[in-house]
């Protein structure tokens, strides 16, 4: 909340991967949707989200956060990447 005004949003969700177990069997925390206002960007919205689910994955014993971005969204991926994400995988369609 920035001024009174919701400015931003973050879903997640902890599973533990029983259709790839040979990925981990551990708990894994997956984010689902991240929001930030276009009018509120660039405010430091997107890193405290992402912060405060990280605390929550690790209050729940998550081993890993993990989250899905477009390709063309450079954005949010130097984001993600200045909070120490890595690329793991790349998803093809057509």
């Amino acid at each position: 909340v920035v001024e009174g005004v919701v400015a931003g949003f973050l879903t997640a969700r902890i599973d533990i991967n029983e259709a790839i177990p040979f990925l981990t069997k551990l708990p894994v925390c997956r984010i689902t949707t991240v929001v930030v206002d276009e009018h509120h960007r660039s405010r430091g919205i997107g890193k405290a989200l992402i912060a405060h689910c990280d605390c929550w994955a690790k209050a729940r014993d998550a081993s890993q956060i993990r989250l899905e971005v477009m390709s063309f969204n450079d954005r949010a991926r130097s984001l993600y990447e200045s909070l120490g994400f890595t690329r793991q995988s790349e998803t093809y369609a057509r």
